[in-house]
């Protein structure tokens, strides 16, 4: 790793910043994302994953942030950045030259390749749009009255958090070290029943419990919310906090106790408890009609915005620094 502290642009480059810095940090940028937060790039590098991390500020104010994994693109083994939910650029008059900057950062430590999936644009482009459909997501304006977002559910669907409420089932937040067992557990079966690829093992998702489960920075919490239906585990939602914006991470649910309306009761449970802390966002995290019509008619009549992400955008990092860089690596050698 290369690293520079400053620039002759009157710019700062933070390459070790401090855990809770890092994510007080990310929640002062509209855009920051819980795929952003330093928990979890720790989930991920307890699992084996190469996480490096750039802050850049100017006159002490972040400008972009840059949670980058490394990885290998197998045909050309190139050394290549893949930055999920980011960067998170600031809508500032200096955010072009930030972005040049971190491209030339990128290039020091020797990436050639760079691919990001922001979760909101800036205006200043990061790389070329790959031409790619749309990821398509559900999001709750949670900055309204509860009474509001519950007039905004669908009948149905109201009447199936009331069903789970009848049923005996009620919804209680746990913080046991090995709470998230029982979700690990329904979340595989799930996708077993759905035939679809879990994102991340069993290995990452108690590291990713455990990591925010032990976050010191105040703009982040965790929740892990435990479904029950007369003293029986029905089902399970971990939740994670960032600022004013709230991602259930996590949810499975025992198939047998389908009927008891588990998931309707869970998801109003962590409207309200998200409600509660102030969050003004909860994106329930990713759609696809044609892949699973189910997933997105449930999550639609929840009464959120259907919201277009942008698509993944790929770059060739070059700049100064790596210039600065090949300098310091000569002179080295010699």
């Amino acid at each position: 790793m290369v690293a520079f502290a400053t620039s002759s642009l009157g710019f700062e480059i933070c390459r070790d910043p401090d855990p809770v810095g890092w994510d007080e940090a990310l929640v002062t940028i509209p855009g920051g994302h819980a795929l952003q937060t330093w928990e979890w790039g720790e989930a991920k590098r307890s699992v084996g994953e190469t996480v490096e991390r750039f802050l850049i500020s100017r006159a002490g104010n972040p400008v972009l942030l840059a949670q980058v994994f490394q990885k290998r693109v197998s045909a050309l083994k190139l050394k290549t950045a893949w930055i999920p939910r980011g960067p998170v650029i600031s809508p500032s008059l200096h955010a072009t030259a930030a972005v040049k900057l971190f491209k030339g950062a990128l290039a020091a430590d020797g990436y050639r390749l760079a691919i990001a999936k922001p979760y909101q644009r800036s205006g200043v482009g990061f790389g070329w749009s790959v031409p790619c459909k749309h990821e398509l997501t559900f999001v709750l304006d949670l900055s309204q009255p509860l009474s509001v977002l519950e007039g905004n559910l669908d009948r149905g669907w109201r009447h199936g958090r009331n069903k789970f409420g009848r049923q005996g089932g009620i919804v209680v937040e746990d913080t046991a070290y090995d709470a998230i067992e029982p979700i690990i557990r329904m979340y595989a079966a799930m996708g077993e029943r759905k035939k679809f690829n879990p994102y991340g093992d069993a290995e990452l998702t108690r590291a990713m419990w455990h990591e925010f489960r032990n976050s010191k920075a105040p703009s982040v919490s965790t929740h892990l919310l435990r479904a029950e239906v007369n003293g029986r585990w029905a089902g399970g939602m971990l939740v994670v906090r960032l600022g004013k914006s709230a991602y259930p991470m996590r949810f499975g649910f025992d198939y047998e106790l389908r009927n008891t309306r588990v998931s309707e009761g869970l998801f109003w449970d962590a409207i309200r408890r998200m409600h509660e802390l102030g969050a003004d966002y909860f994106d329930l995290e990713g759609v696809n009609p044609k892949k699973n019509p189910g997933v997105y008619e449930f999550k639609r009549k929840m009464g959120g915005t259907l919201v277009k992400l942008p698509r993944f955008e790929v770059t060739v990092p070059t700049g100064s620094l790596a210039s600065q860089a090949a300098r310091q690596r000569r002179k080295e050698a010699r």
